[in-house]
């Protein structure tokens, strides 16, 4: 169970870091996938927050802030499907809830009642 508990966390890690590498090479492509000009041109900013939010939660000093922005990143990114129908926003929805198990199983303090 303990192994379950460290490595667990690198499994939302991985998916996100699946979703960095599609945004990176949907730059070199052009970010013509977009339906919404102005999410096409805002590719840039929008990956490097999603960078910065997912190294605040890969270092575990600083886990619980990266915890925090994904949870708001990922918030965004599922209105962003839902308003304009790129994709399903079963994805986020997915890695949200991994995510929130996987700072569970490391930090049960957080989900406690004081």
């Amino acid at each position: 169970m303990e192994r379950l508990k460290k490595n667990f966390v690198w499994i939302p890690i991985a998916l996100m870091g699946i979703s960095v590498v599609a945004k990176i090479f949907g730059l070199t492509q052009g970010a013509d996938v977009f339906p919404e000009p102005r999410l096409a041109e805002k590719l840039v900013l929008i990956l490097t927050i999603e960078i910065i939010c997912l190294a605040f939660f890969i270092l575990p000093k600083t886990r619980k802030i990266g915890f925090f922005l994904l949870c708001s990143y990922l918030g965004g990114a599922i209105a962003i499907d839902l308003i304009y129908g790129i994709l399903s926003p079963f994805f986020p929805s997915f890695i949200l809830i991994l995510f929130w198990i996987s700072i569970y199983l490391d930090n049960r303090n957080l989900f406690i009642n004081a």
